[in-house]
């Protein structure tokens, strides 16, 4: 019954008056539909990501009854599904349970995801949000925020992603060459091609990507 509950309640309840009448559903109608299916999705997930997991700690007697789990478990399964950098947490978490060796952890966003939404930010006008892509040292020892504005607010119009290439990576690091063409407000022409190397760091508080340092190529 469980599972065919939306479809009860959208022909029974939103659209039955004005099929009689032969009238074509309202929006709102679509609406909830697609509310209830989110909801009936919610559940099922919740019965079939913890099955196996409350089984298992059942098995190791870890708790007495299963109605111990049901809400750690929906509150870990929102998380997981609202926050996407949790859900590596949760494959670490779910293979140490059933087979008590956990998964290694991976980034949640590559380095040239990272780089393309670095000059996406610049030029979107997000200019604190792409400084805050910068590490503590880079800020420090090549760029304070009034210079860096200075560059990329009022000199640059907009900055073209020309090429991007990893040259490595690990869990720590990583290197990625970029080709860029600057549009300068003063000459209202692009620049020649700038080829610039470009040194992340792993930042594992805030699960991303920092750029730590750059050099002309």
């Amino acid at each position: 019954m469980n599972s065919y509950l939306p479809l009860w309640i959208d022909n029974h309840l939103l659209t039955k008056k004005r099929r009689e009448k032969k009238l074509e559903p309202l929006w709102i109608s679509y609406f909830l539909g697609d509310l209830f299916g989110f909801l009936a999705k919610i559940i099922y997930l919740v019965s079939d990501q913890f099955k196996k997991i409350s089984d298992s700690i059942l098995e190791k007697k870890w708790f007495p009854h299963k109605n111990f789990l049901i809400f750690p478990s929906v509150v870990i399964l929102l998380i997981w599904h609202f926050n996407p950098n949790s859900r590596n947490w949760w494959y670490s978490f779910e293979g140490w349970i059933v087979s008590g060796k956990s998964k290694p952890m991976v980034s949640s966003i590559s380095p040239e995801e990272f780089v393309r939404n670095y000059y996406d930010y610049l030029n979107n006008d997000h200019h604190s949000i792409a400084y805050n892509s910068l590490s503590s040292d880079f800020k420090k020892n090549q760029s304070n925020y009034n210079d860096y504005l200075d560059w990329w607010s009022i000199k640059v119009k907009q900055v073209n992603l020309d090429n991007i290439r990893i040259v490595s990576q690990n869990a720590n690091s990583a290197i990625v060459d970029v080709r860029l063409l600057y549009f300068m407000r003063e000459t209202q022409k692009l620049s020649k091609p700038e080829d610039i190397r470009l040194f992340l760091i792993w930042d594992s508080q805030n699960r991303t990507w920092l750029i730590d340092s750059s050099k002309n190529i």
